[in-house]
């Protein structure tokens, strides 16, 4: 004769696995958010390692040259992002435009086929 609570048992195992796999995506999802994160600020130490050498370049190191220099390749880099957030946002309006027409085309043959 099997055990009385033999399907309790099994059902607390797939529970427990069920869980143990939640859990594992959970821990993988963190670790790419953490590579994520480590990435920008790698990326920013790289910047600000490029703005100082920007701003120390040159023969004249009196403080308004340099801090002429440095003012200039913020602005420059602060115009570079702008530029690139303008792109990302002329993209995704242009994408939002698409999906409206394909879901008016969606509607469309719903209509017409009576669904």
């Amino acid at each position: 004769m099997t055990d009385p609570y033999y399907a309790d048992i099994k059902q607390w195992k797939r529970d427990s696995d069920r869980q143990l796999e939640e859990l594992n995506e959970k821990v993988a999802e963190e670790a790419k958010s953490r590579k994520k994160m480590v990435d920008e600020m790698k990326k920013m130490r790289e910047d600000i390692k490029l703005l100082k050498e920007l701003c120390m370049e040159g023969d004249e190191y009196d403080g308004f040259h340099n801090r002429h220099r440095c003012f200039d390749a913020i602005k420059e880099r602060l115009q570079g992002v702008k530029e690139e957030v303008a792109e990302d946002a002329r993209i995704r309006k242009k994408t939002e435009d698409e999906l409206k027409k394909i879901l008016e085309d969606i509607k469309l043959l719903k209509e017409l086929c009576g669904c």
